[in-house]
């Protein structure tokens, strides 16, 4: 069975293959109405994930022409990274894709968060600094 990739996974692969963020986001979002595209740039850009994976995959595609470089393993999210996210979210700066229906066909466009996941988000991010606040002390 084969599964299709993530549009995260797609994303990462044309910017390996191709390096232009604009290619590489109507790669991952194929439904994606033109006009969004700068926007879902952003938001893949925006993910540490995404632009960690990116990094370790260029150094690994150049690892033959840089000697005896090491090449990282991808290293994971922080909770400042998780902050910086949601307060991306909270600050409502940060949109996600969404499917709509466009005419007769399906098409996606970048929405901004809803007010329930934005209050889920200012949950989250009161807990992620609290939850520092007590490690630093």
């Amino acid at each position: 069975m084969h599964v299709p990739a993530s549009h995260e996974d797609v994303f990462v692969r044309e910017m390996l293959i191709h390096g232009r963020p604009e290619r590489a986001a109507r790669a991952a979002f194929p439904y994606m109405l033109k006009e969004y595209i700068p926007d879902a740039v952003i938001y893949m850009m925006e993910n540490p994930e995404i632009t960690r994976r990116i990094d370790a995959g260029f150094l690994y595609m150049y690892r033959d022409y840089a000697g005896d470089i090491e090449i990282p393993k991808v290293a994971p999210i922080t909770d400042e990274d998780r902050i910086g996210i949601l307060k991306r979210i909270t600050s409502r700066m940060r949109k996600r894709p969404q499917y709509i229906r466009d005419g007769h066909c399906l098409a996606q466009i970048m929405v901004p968060y809803t007010e329930d996941e934005i209050t889920a988000a200012e949950s989250m991010l009161d807990k992620l600094l609290q939850m520092d606040n007590a490690i630093a002390f």
